[in-house]
């Protein structure tokens, strides 16, 4: 089922780590010309962002996207959801802590400014509106060639296949139809849209810490929390 990014290898390993720093190369330096040509960017350019940081998270989603052609590549050659180099297993699941370490900052810099009022329910509509459209979309996708694999035949009940569609539009995985490997379809990339929303959900309690005199007592129930789990 997953699609396949076959990666060219000038030293005869499909998992040389020549591979990655070429292609970041490339990709760095199409990145730096729309940054200088683009109207788009030009015209978007005042805008309120942070744009090293942004950067840098493109860079992390590129990590994750060769993480993920290792994956798909052994995969298909092997059969199993493996990656055999260490350095493609660790591009993916240390760029995605990155990316959550990078959105703590961003938005704790966000509470930290005087006087500011955060409307908590445009926040989560926009959240909303970014994510759930795409990811639902994913799910269709998946469950679209689950069918056209099993010939459109319901192989469970129906309860057992609503159950499943519930499992994934709340991002968590499950088999479908009786296909126990459904999650491999997108890679199982799902996991991560779980914590997002735990750490979406949390932060109306964290900006209440971020006021004056009670960041300390936020770090000191991170700690413990942190030793008791």
């Amino acid at each position: 089922f997953p699609v396949t990014i076959y990666l060219p290898s000038h030293d005869k390993r499909p998992f040389s780590i020549s591979v990655y720093f070429i292609f970041m190369g490339i990709f760095l330096l199409f990145g730096n010309s729309i940054q200088k040509y683009s109207p788009f960017f030009k015209s978007n350019s005042h805008l309120n962002y942070n744009h090293s940081m942004e950067g840098l998270r493109g860079i992390l989603a590129l990590n994750v996207l060769f993480s993920h052609a290792g994956f798909h590549y052994n995969y298909h050659q092997t059969g199993n959801w493996n990656c055999p180099s260490v350095f493609y297993q660790l591009l993916g699941p240390n760029s995605v802590t990155l990316f959550f370490m990078i959105s703590g900052f961003l938005f704790w810099r966000k509470f930290l400014e005087p006087n500011k009022k955060h409307n908590w329910g445009t926040f989560f509509r926009g959240r909303i509106l970014r994510i759930l459209p795409a990811a639902w979309f994913s799910v269709a996708i998946v469950f679209l060639l689950v069918f056209i694999q099993s010939h459109f035949q319901i192989l469970v009940s129906v309860k057992a296949l609503t159950s499943s569609l519930l499992r994934w539009v709340t991002f968590g995985f499950y088999e479908i139809n009786s296909f126990k490997d459904a999650a491999l379809i997108n890679g199982g990339v799902f996991w991560t849209l779980r914590q997002e929303w735990f750490f979406y959900f949390s932060l109306p309690l964290i900006s209440f810490f971020a006021k004056k005199n009670r960041t300390l007592i936020f770090l000191l129930i991170v700690w413990v929390g942190y030793e008791w789990l």
